[in-house]
This record gives C-alpha cells, structure tokens and sequence, in this order.
C-alpha cells in the first residue's frame, strides 16, 4: 500500500510518500517494510535569524568572492568581519520561495568597533540530482566595509612601470588628488604608497586650507600601502582645497618632511 505524509514544521511544508508491505499477524498486522518513495519539501517561512547570525563569517567570504568577480583589487573583509562578529537581522522577507535578508554587521579590530550592512538575497532550488534547499544567489557588503580594511597598511606594493627605484637615502610620497568621501561615508580612496626600498617609515595628516585637519595616518613601513582612509571629522557638503603633510621617519627620528596638494570632496 501507498501512504502519503504531510509534513509542516512551520519552516518547512511537504509531502513523503511511502510504499509500505503488510503481514498480517494473528489478529493484528505488522509492517514487513517501509520504503520511502518520494520527498518532496518546501520552505514556508524565511531561512531562521539564529542561522543566518550562525554563519556570519562564512557569508562574509559568500559576499567578497561575489565581489572579487567584478574587482580584484578589494582587500579581505574578514579582517574585520571575520570570526566573532555579531549581527541584527534588519530585514527577512520571505516571498515565493525568495528571501531577502538585511544584516547590520558588527566587529571590533584594533579596539575600534565597525558596523556595515549585508544584503543577501537566498533562492530555493528543487532541481536536479542535489537535495532541495537555499541557494545564495547574490550578497552584497557595502563598499564602506571593504574601504574599512583598506584603511591599515598593506604589505606588498607593486610600483608603476617605468618607476626608478629611489637612490640610498631618498623617500617619496603620493595621495590621490582627490579624496573624495561619498555620502554619508568617512572614508575615501587615498592610494598612498611606500616604496620598497625606501628604509623609511612616512606618516601623513590631511588638512584644510582653513586648518581644520581631517586625518592622521598609521605608520606605514617601506613596501607597505594605505588604499584608503578613515577621516576623523569631516567639514559639511562641499569642495575643500587641503594639502597633505607627510613625513619620513627612520627609527624614532624625523629625517624628512614635504606637502602635496589634494582636494577633499564630501559629496
């Protein structure tokens, strides 16, 4: 005989059916076997917030292998939101076998706490050889996140060609000509670099022609970059002239000094 299941759990809802052999015993029967035939399953409900927090770590790396298809160049979120970072579920919205899911990141490095949305956008897929289940079609980690650890020295730097290594003694800096500080956002692309064989530490401040400095960078050691910067305070929407104070450090002495022109642009 056939013997058809409803199955609903509240997350999930289906049907399972069973062929199953009868033995008739005295004046009672007894299963001689039970073969399941079929399971078909569906979800009713969004994927659980518990299980989405529980996997923040293996999302993250979801959302910057996503990102790396479109650029290569974007440092390694898990700096910040690797293991250990907590999150709040914004957004979970379950529609026709869809969920879309909004989640406020929270992690700590350095002593310093960051906190960036990730939007992920889940599938369920019944089809083919492979088990029924959410399939991540798409996740994406706002780009402050990525500027976030873009903003601590890297080492590895590969210079432009036709670049002449610097002479014993020599040090040189650049910053881009614009910082430019999206809306809403502290940080900008900056793209300063440390040659390799430098032998000195740089540090920089960027500040206003009217004096109101707005940042003040790490050291950063010979073969080392800052892709970005994480401004300290911001003047309001506009254009600014400013300039950036750089200076070179060998050891614990100050063994060179210069300004480049920048603009800052808060947008």
């Amino acid at each position: 005989m056939s013997i058809v299941a409803d199955i609903d759990n509240g997350r999930y809802a289906g049907q399972a059916e069973y062929d199953v052999s009868m033995r008739k015993d005295g004046a009672s029967w007894t299963a001689e076997s039970v073969d399941q035939e079929s399971l078909r399953y569906y979800p009713v409900s969004g994927i659980a917030d518990e299980v989405l927090l529980g996997r923040i770590p293996e999302l993250v790396g979801e959302a910057y292998a996503l990102a790396q298809k479109s650029s290569d160049l974007l440092r390694d979120p898990s700096l910040i939101f690797g293991e250990g970072t907590t999150g709040q579920v914004l957004v979970n919205a379950f529609e026709n076998f869809d969920d879309n899911v909004d989640i406020m990141l929270e992690g700590n490095y350095g002593g310093t706490t960051y906190r960036e949305k990730l939007s992920l956008y889940f599938k369920w897929v019944d089809a083919g050889d492979a088990p029924a289940d959410w399939r991540l079609s798409a996740a994406d980690l706002a780009e402050d996140a990525y500027m976030a650890v873009a903003s601590f020295p890297t080492e590895g730097v590969t210079m432009q060609d036709g670049y002449e290594p610097l002479a014993e003694g020599e040090w040189s800096a650049s910053i881009s000509p614009e910082l430019d500080f999206a809306y809403g956002s502290r940080y900008a692309w900056a793209f300063v670099t440390n040659p390799p064989e430098s032998g000195v530490d740089i540090m920089f401040a960027v500040e206003l022609d009217s004096g109101q400095l707005i940042y003040t960078s790490p050291r950063i050691p010979p073969n080392h970059t800052l892709e970005a910067i994480r401004a300290d305070e911001l003047p309001p929407k506009g254009e600014y002239d400013a300039v950036a104070r750089f200076r070179a450090y060998r050891g614990g002495s100050l063994v060179g000094d210069g300004t480049l022109d920048t603009k800052v642009i808060v947008s």
